[in-house]
């Protein structure tokens, strides 16, 4: 799932992003990522690291069942899309986030032929 988001003006090609955000002070890792995907799409879904995309940037994915309904919690955001990975990595500005999405993508798919 990409969020779109809302313009400051024209449309900036990194409009289209995960949900995202940064921990508040003393925050653990995983509670800021499920704080900021209820904050951002209400919803509500257990994290899991996948790819560290940088000294200070984690990348986690959540399992949410085909049809849950996503709520934009504030005006930050205008829209939001389930696209697949190609689409995604398509989207996604700047190429960190894209590139952290094929590494998250590969880790899961290495995993699933570990039988894991």
């Amino acid at each position: 799932m990409l969020l779109h988001r809302t313009p400051l003006g024209e449309e900036e090609d990194w409009a289209w992003t995960p949900p995202s955000g940064a921990r508040l002070p003393g925050e653990d890792v995983y509670a800021c990522a499920q704080r900021e995907l209820e904050e951002e799409a209400g919803l509500v879904a257990e994290v899991r690291p996948v790819a560290v995309t940088g000294v200070d940037w984690t990348l986690f994915v959540a399992a949410v069942e085909p049809g849950v309904r996503v709520v934009l919690q504030d005006v930050e955001h205008d829209r939001y899309a389930w696209v697949p990975v190609p689409e995604a990595l398509r989207r996604c500005r700047p190429a960190v986030v894209a590139d952290g999405i094929a590494r998250a993508l590969a880790r899961i798919e290495a995993r699933r032929g570990e039988g894991r």
